[in-house]
């Protein structure tokens, strides 16, 4: 995916943009799709954003609360959280 990529480098570079607030948006945003199966690293994305200057902590936060709504569901769904879609899905963008 483009945005991971993108925020891997800009992360091997330590450089905090634009850019790389845009790219955890996106992939916070993505990722909170329950079907994905990766709420985990939505909340990895939006704890980094909230740390971050220039992002809007409003948005953050309402994003952030979301996503624990999300895996609070998931997890109260009969056989719990559904499973990674792919293997090793969890984020190393920490």
């Amino acid at each position: 995916m483009h945005y991971e990529q993108n925020l891997a480098l800009l992360d091997a570079d330590q450089v905090e943009s634009q850019q790389t607030m845009d790219a955890l948006l996106f992939l916070a945003r993505y990722y909170k799709d329950p079907v994905l199966g990766r709420l985990d690293d939505a909340e990895v994305f939006c704890q980094r954003l909230h740390e971050s200057y220039g992002a809007d902590k409003e948005e953050v936060a309402a994003l952030m609360k979301e996503v624990r709504q999300l895996k609070q569901r998931a997890a109260q769904r009969p056989g719990g959280p559904a499973p990674p879609s792919t293997p090793g899905a969890t984020s190393s963008f920490l």
